[in-house]
């Protein structure tokens, strides 16, 4: 398996197991309305329309929509196993872990 297959499958792996998988949301994100929130999230963890336009690596780590009118941005970051530096191998999972931040694009 290409390493961007595994971590394509460990990415969708973490997404989909929101809420159990490590997941930021951030304040303005949490602030919305609380039917707002489960809506967004249940975008994340189900959306499976990635292409070469909006998925270049072939990693499914990212991506943003528009809710009402906000526009939300999602992104998975892969850390060392005490969150201190960037995984060295983001397809090994023994020595990283994921990330999945939701935040408003403004955030970023």
């Amino acid at each position: 398996m290409e390493s961007s297959d595994k971590i394509r499958e460990l990415n969708d792996t973490h997404r989909h197991d929101i809420p159990k998988s490590k997941t930021a949301i951030t304040k303005w994100v949490n602030d919305l309305w609380q039917d707002a929130v489960y809506d967004i999230i249940q975008a994340v963890r189900y959306y499976r329309d990635f292409n070469k336009w909006n998925n270049p690596y072939n990693e499914n780590d990212m991506w943003s929509f528009m809710y009402k009118w906000n526009k939300i941005f999602w992104k998975i970051d892969y850390f060392d196993k005490e969150y201190r530096y960037w995984s060295e191998n983001p397809s090994d999972p023994k020595v990283t872990w994921r990330l999945l931040t939701i935040m408003l694009s403004e955030e970023y």
